[in-house]
């Protein structure tokens, strides 16, 4: 007597999908698209939903390579915004998040390819085939710093949250790892093996990256009132976990302090202006050997350059 075969799901499918391709299939035919998370969602009917219901969906809404226009969430995060503070700080840190998960599925393309193809809404199945809205190492770790604020912080907290990370894929998406930096990865076998944490970022010049600079943002909230140099120790500090060189510290301390002064004047040439003051007044005797790679920031010149 012959099995009846069962009808996968498509959840069952994309997670058959993904184990394919992480044994080294290269074309993946079945996906998960957003659908079943949408309020115009309709069980049972995967070709129609409320909006489309009498032609069928778009190809790259079954087949997902784009986020469908009319997609709207059942899953919304509600925010308590009080003032223009609470507004500003909120919107840098889920416009970061936001921004990040643009640009997984289309990291490594070049610029011209954008170009031709802007990135206008959320896409799945890129880079590095992940569904909708994930985010890379870059929030996983922003999050784990913002964790180790929130629990009081100090700076073993935050090697601590780095390290389950990294061995367990905390506060990643699918609790799984699919990319991480080579400097953030050799700082935190580092941290695993002992080492002062302030210790383990990479001290060479070939060792830069933009690594830590990706995930600092939460400190211009967190030490917004601080003292200036109080201010630059933190940020030191936390740089140093990953990126322990003065150039990638001095381009985390100039990125704090213009997203401090952001949150209190509502001009960005006003903001900028004050970054350059700060940085004039507090950084130029420890990091005199990197301002000249920072010239065109420091002189504001940068503003009058094509991209090319």
């Amino acid at each position: 007597m012959s099995k009846e075969k069962k009808q996968l799901s498509l959840i069952e499918r994309w997670e058959l999908d993904i184990e394919s391709y992480k044994n080294g299939a290269t074309q993946i035919l079945t996906c998960t698209p957003q659908c079943e998370k949408c309020r115009y969602f309709i069980k049972g009917n995967a070709l129609h939903c409320e909006i489309y219901d009498n032609d069928n969906k778009p190809k790259y809404v079954l087949f997902p390579s784009k986020e469908c226009p009319r997609y709207e969430s059942i899953e919304l995060i509600e925010v308590e915004i009080n003032n223009q503070y609470d507004s500003k700080m909120f919107g840098g840190l889920f416009g970061f998040c936001v921004g990040d998960a643009l640009g997984v599925p289309v990291e490594f393309s070049t610029r011209d390819e954008r170009k031709i193809d802007p990135i206008k809404e959320m896409r799945a199945y890129g880079t590095y085939h992940q569904p909708f809205g994930t985010w890379s190492d870059d929030t996983s770790l922003i999050l784990c710093l913002i964790e180790s604020i929130n629990d009081d912080y100090s700076i073993q907290r935050v090697a601590d949250n780095f390290v389950k990370y990294y061995k367990h894929g905390y506060l990643t998406p699918y609790c799984d790892i699919f990319d991480i930096g080579n400097s953030t990865r050799d700082a935190i076998d580092r941290m695993i093996r002992g080492v002062n944490p302030v210790e383990c970022g990479g001290k060479t010049e070939q060792d830069n990256g933009n690594g830590s600079l990706m995930r600092v943002l939460t400190l211009a909230y967190y030490a917004n009132d601080m003292l200036p140099i109080k201010r630059i120790e933190i940020v030191e500090e936390v740089s140093s976990l990953t990126h322990s060189h003065k150039r990638s510290k001095f381009a985390c301390i100039f990125y704090i302090e213009f997203v401090i002064n952001l949150l209190h004047v509502d001009k960005k040439d006003e903001a900028y202006k004050k970054t350059i003051e700060f940085v004039k007044k507090y950084c130029t005797e420890s990091y005199y050997e990197e301002i000249d790679n920072y010239r065109r920031i420091l002189d504001g010149t940068i503003t009058s350059y094509n991209e090319e």
